[in-house]
């Protein structure tokens, strides 16, 4: 939502549109004369990703199945923060990110789940192919599973139940992602651990089956430190 300019490193610009959320890169020219030299052209990736939904990022979001809305309110509560709420009667994804990311950290606050169940995607390739965390409710429990759909069949990787000791119940889940490593926290706990190497890179995102409201806030990516070998 925002673009700074320098020049020599010097800033001389910066502005902020809620239309800067994606696009391709170029060079520009016009007028000139006697023509243009561009030289040394280097884009770096940013290294994090953050939504709280304050903002209605344009185009920053796929949304695939259920009616994903971003309004105000945290959980039942009413308050002026802004949330991304879904209903389904299906499957239902809201995905973003780069085919390209790989071996990062991804969380959210989601929650009530009261019915149906929803949770996070990792390492998503298409509609057929990814991870997943995904919470459900059972009387006085929440039941998470870590599954992977490869082809579309799915296979569950591991089943944790987390006692409810307040209701409505808001998760703070967390999916750690690196080199075929997941763990995956909830409140901070760590709650289902895999080793699982068929997709190691891929996009991030929102999910959720058969909800009639569920809310998703705070998302975040930070890409996990590259080691370092150091030799003698």
């Amino acid at each position: 939502g925002s673009a700074a300019v320098a020049v020599d490193g010097h800033p001389v610009l910066e502005i902020h549109d809620s239309a800067l959320s994606h696009g391709l890169f170029g060079l520009y020219t016009a007028d000139t004369g006697s023509g243009t030299v561009f030289d040394d052209v280097r884009v770096s990736r940013c290294r994090s990703f953050v939504d709280d939904f304050e903002t209605d990022w344009v185009g920053r979001w796929d949304y695939l199945g259920g009616n994903w809305r971003r309004l105000r309110g945290r959980g039942e509560e009413e308050t002026d923060s802004w949330e991304l709420r879904v209903a389904s009667q299906g499957p239902a994804k809201a995905v973003t990110g780069e085919r390209e990311w790989r071996n990062y950290t991804l969380s959210a606050a989601l929650g009530p789940v009261r019915a149906g169940r929803a949770g996070l995607l990792f390492c998503y390739l298409d509609s057929g192919n990814y991870y997943a965390c995904r919470w459900r409710r059972d009387g006085d429990r929440l039941v998470g599973e870590l599954i992977k759909v490869a082809d579309g069949s799915v296979t569950v990787l591991g089943r944790n139940e987390k006692e409810l000791t307040v209701d409505p119940y808001t998760l703070r889940p967390s999916v750690c992602v690196d080199d075929g490593h997941i763990v995956v926290r909830a409140d901070g706990e760590t709650v289902l651990e895999a080793f699982d190497t068929a997709f190691a890179r891929g996009r991030v995102g929102l999910v959720a089956d058969q909800c009639e409201s569920v809310s998703f806030d705070d998302v975040c990516v930070r890409f996990n430190p590259s080691a370092v070998l150091l030799l003698p």
